[in-house]
């Protein structure tokens, strides 16, 4: 029965198709074929390097998607419209593409030309663009030393008048060409030169080929291969910078010696804390040093390593050290254990010995009074010296000058004399100033000596300058003649005494004041002038220190307290009073926050 349908259905079907004038039979592939149009546009740079002109471009479709494997024909016309040059490139991945020539100066205009497709429409952009005689410049970026036979990467950058340069750079080493390299539109590119290094100094020259419009350009650079390099350190126990420690150092050899300028990281640890990251360089001969401070109390086990870093290889390990900081005992403690051991000696002995032994405590107990008495009194005269910003002195008398004449009755002759050096000072200036104001200058007889006339004169103030001096000034209370002599101060000296008055009263003890100058000595001349401390810039922070947080302030300005102090006792030269008043504002303000702030100075840490 279905299948009667189904006969009956064509049957239909074929009579009226011959109702409507038969039936149209048509090809197989054309009822099959669909025809899709879609778009492509062209986006066009061109720039001028110098005489170098870069073309970088973009073919994408109406999406924005990048048109890969698509040919491009660019054409370079002059401004009279003459072909000067032409090229056919293929678009990456991206739909990108790029083309460089060098040409005469002048100016031109670039024309990308895309063809079309049986899917896309043909498309064309035009940029314009001038050339200029510019001279290149190269930048070449090698490891100075390479570990073993590691990749040895060059990285070039090649530009003019701010634009990259593609061009060629040709490499040379030991004077014979043995690599060359192709600069992208942007004047990048990088090279291995590991197949041409050996063990030892490989001299390498980067050349770019000069042209009728520009200079060839020359870099050249040293490459240190070491296939056997060694680290070792030690650890010892210094003083430094005020500062009791330990010093870490480290040497880098290979088989030609000490190596330089490779990165060092230290790892200082004390045992239940972490570690401390202290990073440092390798000097001339291959040896670096850290500086690890035992701040008192600071007792346990310390441990240190190091990593060395080339810029090329694998880097190297020193496994380091650990020692132990026991707390040493107290000295005012034994002190005092050691008195009572002898008062009870000496009454064991008899009431005789002990009444002798009660006198001499006694008169110890008034020596320690009197220095105590005479430290106050320095110390109050070292405040207002702090406050004034300058030094009331008194004067000692030096010999009496012969009563010979009411002339010479009348003069008294005025030495001023460098304390520090026990000296006179030359090229000082003597200034009295009377109690009516007036003021005048003391006559100058040599040798650092002043005449002053002072017949009948009372209260009079003589105000003394010098380079390299703080000023001094001293009271005349009446009229008289002889010798006298003004000690001044050197700014080191005064610096120094600043400091040392400063830490007793934040800590009732001086580390400097506690060695003799033949122990300090000793301590400094074992110590390496070119560690990391020495680099620290301490003059021009001297001007910046307003600048500091307040939570910086107590740790920096006692840096740059202690950093003033040894450079200007131990340097040898002289200094401007200006860095003695830099110098005195950091002192007052420290002073002001051991005041406010109990224990400000012990923040600092290791």
């Amino acid at each position: 029965m279905r299948t009667v349908l189904k006969a009956l259905a064509s049957l239909i079907f074929c009579l009226i198709a011959l109702g409507e004038g038969g039936l149209n039979f048509l090809p197989a592939a054309a009822a099959y074929e669909v025809r899709v149009l879609g778009s492509a546009e062209l986006e066009l740079e061109a720039v001028g390097a110098g005489t170098n002109l870069n073309v970088r471009g973009l073919l994408v479709d109406d999406l924005g998607r990048g048109l890969a494997q698509r040919r491009v024909d660019l054409l370079v016309e002059n401004e009279q419209r003459a072909t000067i040059n032409q090229a056919r490139v293929y678009t990456d991945f991206q739909g990108r593409f790029s083309w460089s020539s060098d040409e005469v100066p002048g100016s031109y205009v670039v024309t990308a030309s895309f063809a079309g497709s049986e899917h896309l429409p043909a498309s064309q952009a035009s940029a314009s663009v001038r050339l200029v005689a510019e001279p290149v410049a190269l930048e070449v970026q090698v490891p100075s030393f390479v570990h073993g036979e590691a990749e040895v990467p060059a990285r070039f950058q090649a530009s003019s008048a701010g634009q990259g340069v593609s061009t060629f750079v040709s490499v040379y080493r030991a004077g014979e060409p043995v690599a060359a390299a192709q600069l992208d539109t942007y004047g990048r590119t990088t090279l291995d030169l590991q197949p041409f290094v050996e063990q030892g100094d490989n001299a390498f020259e980067f050349v770019i080929e000069g042209t009728a419009y520009r200079e060839a350009v020359r870099v050249s650079q040293n490459v240190r291969r070491g296939d056997r390099v060694e680290v070792s350190g030690q650890v010892e126990r210094v003083f430094l910078r005020m500062r009791r420690g330990w010093e870490v150092r480290l040497q880098v050899e290979d088989e030609r010696g000490g190596v330089p300028d490779l990165d060092v990281i230290w790892r200082v640890s004390r045992e239940g804390e972490e570690p401390v990251k202290v990073e440092g360089r390798t000097d001339a001969g291959g040896g670096a040093s850290t500086f690890v401070e035992s701040p008192p109390g600071a007792q346990g086990v310390y441990a240190v390593e190091a990593r060395v870093e080339p810029p090329a290889g694998v880097a190297l390990v020193w496994s380091g050290e650990r020692w132990e900081v026991k707390e040493a005992p107290q000295e005012k403690a034994l002190r005092m254990a050691a008195m009572v051991a002898v008062v009870l000696a000496l009454l064991w002995v008899g009431r005789g010995v002990a009444r002798r032994a009660l006198v001499v405590v006694r008169a110890w107990w008034g020596r320690v009074l009197a220095r105590r008495s005479r430290a106050r009194a320095t110390e109050d005269a070292m405040a207002r010296d702090v406050a004034r910003g300058h030094e009331e002195l008194e004067f000692e008398e030096v010999r009496e000058a012969p009563d010979e004449s009411a002339e010479v009755a009348s003069t008294l002759v005025v030495e001023l004399w460098d304390r520090w050096r026990d000296r006179a000072i030359a090229g000082a200036t003597l200034r009295v100033e009377g109690a009516d104001g007036t003021i005048e200058d003391a006559r100058e007889l040599g040798e650092g000596a002043y005449a002053l006339s002072v017949s009948g004169a009372v209260g009079l103030t003589l105000r003394a300058t010098a380079p390299g001096f703080v000023e001094a000034r001293a009271t005349l209370e009446r009229a008289r003649s002889g010798r006298l002599r003004l000690k001044m101060s050197p700014v080191p000296l005064k610096i120094r005494e600043l400091y040392r008055w400063l830490v007793q009263r934040a800590h009732g003890e001086d580390l400097w004041g506690s060695l003799t100058p033949a122990q300090i000595a000793q301590a400094l001349a074992h110590q390496d002038a070119s560690t990391t401390d020495t680099a620290l810039d301490w003059y021009a922070r001297l001007e910046r220190w307003t600048q500091l947080r307040a939570e910086d302030r107590p740790a920096e300005l006692l840096r740059l307290l202690t950093a003033a102090v040894e450079e200007t006792n131990f340097s040898g030269h002289d200094y401007d009073v200006a860095l003695w008043h830099r110098v005195r504002e950091i002192v007052m303000e420290l002073d002001r926050l051991v005041a406010t702030e109990p224990g400000a100075l012990q923040k600092e840490g290791p």
